[in-house]
């Protein structure tokens, strides 16, 4: 599957969310702290932190099915579906990038006026597991007259 730079980049840099549901269809929601994109394999692989993420975790282990959304500040927005194809601990490579994607995260937000203590109550905690999504299909969730339609 061929992903546009520009998606890539929003993908990894964003604003970024995980959902499933459970076997009845309902949903679940957690913020992501952080992604990685294997071009080669066609995958993207979502850190997240247990703490937060528990029923995230549990619906992916027993669907098997995420959706990943990450947006930037300028509304520029993907959407991810796919099959998860692995759930495991965060490297030490994957936790200091999550760390680092953080810390840029809050730091644009207290720019923009912010409190640093607000943001830091989400993206001040540490990432410790890894959702691994196999691409199926990428939205773009940009507002516009491309809302919905796939990029892939």
């Amino acid at each position: 599957m061929e992903i546009p730079q520009n998606c890539q980049d929003a993908l990894v840099n964003g604003i970024q969310q995980i959902g499933s549901a459970n076997v009845d269809l309902k949903p679940s929601h957690s913020f992501a702290l952080g992604a990685r994109i294997n071009s080669a394999a066609e995958t993207i692989t979502v850190f997240v932190c247990k703490e937060i993420s528990h029923t995230v975790l549990k619906d992916c282990e027993t669907s098997k099915r995420a959706v990943f959304y990450s947006t930037l500040f300028s509304h520029e927005a993907y959407q991810v579906k796919g099959n998860v194809t692995q759930i495991e601990p965060l490297s030490e490579e994957d936790r200091s990038a999550s760390k680092e994607h953080c810390e840029k995260f809050i730091q644009a937000t207290t720019e923009m006026g912010m409190p640093p203590e607000n943001t830091r109550k989400i993206f001040g905690l540490t990432a410790d597991t890894a959702i691994t999504i196999e691409l199926e299909q990428i939205f773009d969730q940009t507002p516009g007259p491309n809302a919905g339609k796939p990029i892939s």
